[in-house]
């Protein structure tokens, strides 16, 4: 118990000097000072400059340093300032440059539908005037759309079509250019300007290589990402980037975060943190303190997790980074509530038990940070970052077990990014949603969620997208093989016509020879792709014949699955065996469905009969009566039109109307009961515009006990298609 003391003190200590810590870091970084004071020249300079190629120059400048500070309302108008100048002056690079970067703009903003039409129309000029760095900027841009979106194929489409190019200028001299921003990721705590006035064309193809990880790290395809993100770091290290090589660590630490492999990530972005201390980069530093903390949270060591948090808030408020501030208080609400919830502090440590801790103080703590992170996404006006708060709420309730509350919440979430089209946070959001309506057992609700949470997975995750993310991967190298063969026959080319130039005046068989020879050469290497052409064409059909037989399968065994799903469902609504024995002692039942599920069902209902009012038992809940004159005993076998998950669904609707006959009119004649069986479900089913003629054979049963104790009963029967049997033995006699 002492030690048990001992333990909780320390850790109020170690909280305490947390935020005397994040207290006493008010003075803002040098970086931040040295960005404020370009902006205020640049300003300052602007009222003096022509409306000519400076001062367009200049609002581009000052849209890059507003987005670094994350102000993109500042940034949008500059951007749009130079575009009305670039216009007028008919300044086509400039005017791409201005496109591309509003464009931008509304890709934070998650407003896709004009983020793809200015960028487009950047791409469009760019293509015009020939600019192979703008045209790399405009591919970027619109794979970045795709990538929100969660369309991986295009995005791929996009990046592989930027990198060609690349890879075609790789040999040119260094150019400046416009800014480049990384995809957002769950984990980061901001989009981190990158590229702005690059050197080497390697380190653009560097930094296109990390994005093309991201995306196969989002499919879990880890081995490609793995692969792709090792290709970063190899030219980071090469050009001695220690930004870049910064950049490579943290997206390896992501890849083995998702895979679970926590000390090597957790390796990896120490190291991404040790390389921007170097550079004093508070805003990668503050994404690294995120990711570290991310990490032990994940392994349940809630007191470190807790520290780096803090870290990583204090880093954004000294930034002014609205996005990491929400993300931050967020992570810091998690984690208190996760000490609520758990009583416990660390993994492998002292647990902590309700007596020793403020739980309120604990909670209280968890909602003050969430109204912070709300505060701040009302304050940006971005609907994703409002979605992500209100999801946020949502978990709070949620892990309190407050459903009502949680569903609310992830309900204002969803409805958010069903506007944007996130498909992802389409697809965890529905799940949130279904698994408030299971804990509620409320399975109809439930059961649509599900669906529409297995519609989004699917359109993520499906086979035919990764065999698409696959094929232009492979489009790509291939097209790559070929442009290093035919640059390599070009200079062998050049070389044989420079050697023919100084030899001319030999003899003119030696040239005719060699034409001969190119011809052959010629006929020989089309001779060869025809081949080729038809080998592939061959491949192609094995493949696609494959592709089908592995579709069926998985839907065959997807169909499997919801069918069983159902099976729970209907199960549910079922009397337990155990309650009909305690009422029917020497009964049995013979229940068999076709398919899983079926049309099928049986049903009971016990009621009491006293002086005031009838007593309906629950069959989960069962209570003295008081008072109790008779009991009824009511069940019945019943069949519903159809079988399979058609006719599940035609026994959910009749059992509910068997209940309301007898709970909510309180009938217990069996020809009355099914009387206003038939009228509740031919109500349910009038509401549908088509004619339905779905309903329902069934033989009812009534038994009247004259008391609780008496084994004396009186027996009515009602039904509809379905006949009554009675079978005794030779000495039994029917009262």
């Amino acid at each position: 118990m002492k030690n048990i003391f001992t333990f909780i003190k320390q850790m109020k200590k170690i909280i305490l000097l947390i935020i005397l810590v994040l207290a006493g870091e008010a003075k803002q970084s040098f970086a931040q000072k040295q960005g404020k004071a370009i902006i205020d020249s640049l300003i300052a300079v602007l009222p003096k400059e022509k409306e000519d190629t400076n001062k367009v120059n200049a609002y581009i400048k000052l849209f890059g340093e507003y987005i670094k500070f994350g102000d993109k309302d500042k940034a949008l108008v500059f951007a749009q300032k130079g575009l009305s100048i670039s216009s007028n002056i008919k300044f086509l690079k400039g005017e791409a440059k201005c496109l591309r970067s509003i464009g931008t703009v509304y890709l934070y903003k998650s407003d896709y539908g004009k983020a793809l039409n200015y960028i487009s129309k950047a791409l469009k000029i760019n293509e015009a005037i020939n600019d192979k760095y703008g045209i790399i900027d405009s591919y970027q841009g619109l794979g970045n759309i795709y990538s929100y979106q969660s369309d991986y194929p295009k995005a791929l489409d996009y990046y592989f079509k930027s990198l060609k190019i690349e890879d075609s200028i790789s040999n040119e001299l260094p150019r400046g250019r416009a800014s480049r921003y990384q995809l957002k990721d769950f984990f980061n705590s901001e989009a981190e300007p990158r590229g702005i006035n690059r050197q080497p064309n390697k380190q653009s193809t560097a930094y296109l290589y990390s994005t093309i990880a991201g995306i196969y790290r989002e499919q879990h395809d880890y081995p490609k990402a793995l692969e792709y993100s090792f290709k970063c770091l190899k030219i980071m290290e090469t050009l001695n980037d220690k930004k870049g090589i910064g950049v490579s660590y943290c997206d390896l630490g992501l890849i083995y975060r998702y895979k679970g492999d926590y000390p090597k990530a957790l390796d990896c972005f120490l190291k991404y943190l040790k390389f921007n201390e170097e550079l004093n980069n508070k805003q990668a530093m503050g994404t690294a303190y995120t990711n570290i903390g991310c990490i032990y949270s994940d392994q349940l060591d809630n007191l470190h997790s807790l520290f780096y948090f803090y870290k990583s808030f204090n880093t954004a408020k000294l930034l002014d980074n609205k996005t990491g501030i929400i993300l931050s208080s967020g992570n810091i609400s998690e984690n208190y509530l996760d000490i609520y919830q758990n009583d416990s502090l660390s993994k492998g440590q002292t647990l902590i038990t309700k007596e020793h801790i403020s739980h309120t103080e604990l909670r209280d703590s968890a909602l003050v940070y969430l109204n912070i992170g709300l505060d701040v996404a009302e304050k940006l006006q971005e609907k994703y970052w409002k979605s992500f708060v209100m999801s946020q709420f949502g978990n709070f309730y949620y892990k309190q077990k407050k459903y009502n509350e949680a569903v609310a919440y992830y309900l204002k979430s969803y409805s958010i990014v069903d506007s944007t089209h996130i498909m992802r946070e389409k697809m965890w959001r529905s799940r949130d949603i279904l698994s408030c309506y299971k804990n509620m057992k409320n399975w109809e609700v439930a059961y649509k969620w599900f669906e529409t949470y297995i519609q989004c997975k699917d359109s993520i995750f499906n086979e035919t997208k990764n065999k698409e993310i696959t094929a232009k991967e492979m489009n790509y190298e291939f097209e790559k093989k070929q442009d290093a063969a035919k640059a390599e026959q070009d200079k062998k080319d050049a070389m044989s016509m420079a050697k023919l130039n100084q030899e001319k005046t030999k003899s003119y068989a030696l040239y005719g020879g060699l034409a001969l020879l190119l011809t052959f050469g010629g006929f020989m290497f089309n001779r060869f792709k025809v081949t080729q052409k038809q080998k592939n064409t061959i491949e192609q059909k094995e493949k696609e014949t494959q592709n089908q037989k592995t579709i069926v399968e998985e839907k065959n065994k997807e169909i499997t699955q919801s069918i069983e799903y159902a099976l729970r469902i209907q199960t549910a609504i079922l009397p337990p065996t155990r309650i009909v024995k305690q009422y029917l002692e020497n009964s049995f039942i013979l229940y068999k469905p076709k398919d899983i599920v079926a049309g099928d069902f049986y049903w009971m209902e016990t009621v009491g009969i006293t002086d005031s009012k009838f007593q309906i038992s629950n069959s989960t809940q069962q209570s003295e009566i008081s008072n109790l004159q008779s009991e009824i005993i009511l069940f019945a076998a019943c069949d519903c039109t159809g079988h399979g998950v058609p006719g599940a669904m035609v026994s959910v609707v009749c059992h509910n109307a068997l209940n309301r006959a007898v709970r909510e009119f309180g009938l217990t004649q069996p020809a009355a009961i099914l009387d206003k069986t038939a009228e509740i479900v031919i109500e349910n089913f009038s509401k549908s515009e088509e004619d339905i003629k779905d309903g329902m054979d069934i033989s009812l049963v009534s038994l009247k006990f004259e008391s609780s104790k008496s084994k004396v009963a009186k027996l009515e029967w009602a039904g509809a298609n379905n006949p009554l049997w009675i079978v005794r033995s030779r000495h039994s006699e029917l009262v």
